[in-house]
This record gives structure tokens, C-alpha cells and sequence, in this order.
């Protein structure tokens, strides 16, 4: 039974969230609270699967709160559940490395769903901030573009780490193609816990923090384009398609 906590401080909403959720048979609501403080004195005792959160008041409002949940609960996934789709909230999200993002007065019912996708290692977002994610992506990848000649990929594959392994390489790719934590396992043949420690590492090493950072940043540098690349390469001189050595 996947375990939930709920930080919201509107009221009707906490009321609203337990309620609905408290319907579905497989989710269990271990802690519900109304500003930053309550979240982290229960996150002291407990470590849910899934923190749902929308805080518009006090000194942490919006996503400022996420690097210090994250701090204190690791294995805890964060959806923002949220009023807000400005591209500027949007991308605070994403930079403090939330693993779900919905809209609360049209994708309640998205909510069970999004859990669950979140906890297999999707990430998840509401149509209409996905869209958005989209533009911005795009947006970034054609700032990055501005004065180069065709876009070097060659170029955008350097800015990289260099501690960077191949698997880890092939696991950023899987991510930005969708594939789930379980999926990219089968493909390289390994055991979850290790595809769960290389997405760790590889964060780690690129100063990222969520799975959708990590898609973004595959996206910015042009990595997919240049993995397939390789990996056409690869073929044509016999080579694995997949590379499994780190």
C-alpha cells in the first residue's frame, strides 16, 4: 500500500484530498499537515512514497520547501498539487525537482493515476503544464542553438560530466524517452536497485534532482540525437546496440 502526505494550506482542500483519497484501496494517507513546519516534524517518523503539496503562504511558499523534504525524506517523490501555471512557477518546480504536477480544479481525478505512475518511476504533469514544460524546452534548446552552426551536438554532449558512465549515459536517454525506472531495467538487463542508484549518480554527478530535470536536460544538450547516433554506429560496426558496462 503506497503511503501518502498531505501539505496544503487551504483547508477545504486537505479535507477534499483525504477524503478522495482515502477511497482508493491501495493508497494509505500516514500524515496530513498545513504549513512547512508540520511537514517536516512528520517527516522526522515518517517516509511516505508520495508527498502531495501546495503551500501559497509562510516563509516556504510554492516549491521553496521541496530541496528541504527532499533533504529529509530522499525516497520521497513530490507531486505539487496546485493552483499556479505560470511558466515561472512552472520551472521552480521542475528546478527543485518535483516528480508530478497537477492542477487542482481540473485534474483531481488524475490524482490516483499520477500516484501510481509516479511511484512505477514515471514522472507525471497535468495536459496543460506539459504543454508548457514543451515550450519551455523548446524555447531553451533554440536559445542554446543561437550562434552555432547546425547545433553541435558533438559540442552539447561535452557539457556533460566526464565522470559520466555510458550506462548512465544510455539511462538519461531511457528517461527523456519516457521509459520507466522497471522498463530501463529490462533493457539493460539490471537489477532495479541499480538502475535506482545509476539515476541517483547520474543526478548527483549533473546537479540534477528530479527524473524530469533529467529529461529536460537530455533534451537541452541535444543527447537523445546523439546517443542514436552512437548507437547507429554501433551497428554498423557489429557492435552491442546496448551498452551495459559502466
Amino acid at each position: 500500500m503506497l503511503q501518502i502526505l498531505i501539505i496544503d494550506d487551504h483547508e477545504v482542500d486537505r479535507i477534499l484530498l483525504q477524503k478522495f483519497l482515502s477511497g482508493q484501496p491501495d493508497l494509505k494517507i500516514v500524515g496530513i499537515g498545513e504549513e512547512a513546519y508540520d511537514a517536516c516534524m512528520m517527516l522526522n517518523t515518517i517516509k511516505p512514497d508520495i508527498i502531495i503539496l501546495d503551500l501559497e503562504r509562510g516563509h516556504f511558499a510554492g516549491t521553496e520547501i521541496i530541496p528541504l523534504l527532499k533533504q529529509k525524506s530522499p525516497e520521497s517523490s513530490i507531486i505539487y498539487f496546485t493552483h499556479k501555471e505560470d511558466e515561472a512557477s512552472i520551472r521552480r518546480a521542475i528546478a527543485n525537482g518535483i516528480a508530478g504536477y497537477l492542477l487542482k480544479f481540473n485534474d483531481l481525478d488524475k490524482l490516483p493515476y499520477c500516484i501510481r505512475e509516479i511511484y512505477r518511476g514515471f514522472s507525471y504533469m497535468s495536459p496543460k503544464i506539459a504543454s508548457k514544460v514543451l515550450k519551455i524546452c523548446s524555447d531553451l534548446i533554440n536559445h542554446q542553438n543561437q550562434g552555432k552552426k547546425g547545433g553541435d551536438l558533438q559540442e552539447s554532449a561535452e557539457i556533460l560530466p566526464s565522470t559520466i558512465s555510458k550506462t548512465e549515459l544510455n539511462i538519461i536517454s531511457y528517461i527523456a524517452q519516457g521509459r520507466s525506472t522497471r522498463e530501463i531495467a529490462e533493457i539493460l538487463n539490471l537489477k532495479l536497485g541499480t538502475v535506482r542508484n545509476y539515476i541517483s549518480s547520474t543526478m548527483q554527478k549533473a546537479g540534477l534532482r528530479s527524473r524530469t530535470q533529467i529529461a529536460m536536460y537530455a533534451l537541452h544538450h541535444g543527447l537523445n540525437s546523439l546517443l542514436e547516433e552512437k548507437k547507429k554506429r554501433r551497428k554498423g560496426r557489429g557492435d552491442t546496440e546496448i551498452e551495459r558496462q559502466p
